[in-house]
């Protein structure tokens, strides 16, 4: 899906690394020159013309046929990949435990033979973070997969409804 490279509408100027849309729709002019004056002199002629001869089909297929006949999707359709948003996630709830952990050794760290009443709180967050991390990622080793960790919640559940319901047994 390229951009047309000049058009009435919208322009793009090749910069050295990337490509920046010049909005031209507002100016007065009837040139489709990319700055939106007139053509100048006989060397603006003939590029526009050489662009107009390698943008013109181009613009007129891609308006016609491609754009017409494109599936537009909505944006909760697109490619999910769940290894990496397994991944993603794994890192981002590591970095939320490890920041608490250096909030706790900080807080008693500071505090002293006080820790125990004044950290009491910062303790009792820390506890719940790394038990809910290890809840979610603990036992799946070295090799963590979307798959596994979804067994393991999966697993999880029917030992919670179970234990709940008076059927559990773990020895049978």
């Amino acid at each position: 899906m390229l951009p047309p490279i000049f058009s009435p509408e919208k322009s793009y100027f090749f910069s050295l690394t990337y490509f920046v849309r010049l909005d031209t729709s507002n100016f007065q002019s009837t040139s489709n020159m990319p700055w939106g004056g007139e053509e100048r002199n006989i060397f603006d002629r003939f590029m526009n013309k050489m662009i107009n001869l390698v943008d013109g089909p181009v613009t007129w297929f891609r308006e016609t046929v491609v754009v017409p006949n494109q599936k537009q999707y909505p944006y909760y359709h697109r490619v999910y990949r769940p290894n990496e948003q397994f991944k993603r996630d794994m890192s981002v709830d590591g970095a939320i435990v490890d920041i608490l952990r250096k909030r706790k050794v900080e807080c008693a760290r500071y505090e002293g033979y006080e820790r125990e009443e004044k950290c009491r709180k910062i303790f009792q967050d820390y506890t719940e973070a790394e038990l809910n991390y290890f809840i979610k990622y603990g036992d799946l080793g070295a090799y963590a997969h979307a798959k596994f960790a979804y067994m393991k919640q999966k697993h999880r559940m029917v030992y919670e409804r179970r234990k709940a319901a008076g059927t559990w047994n773990p020895n049978p």
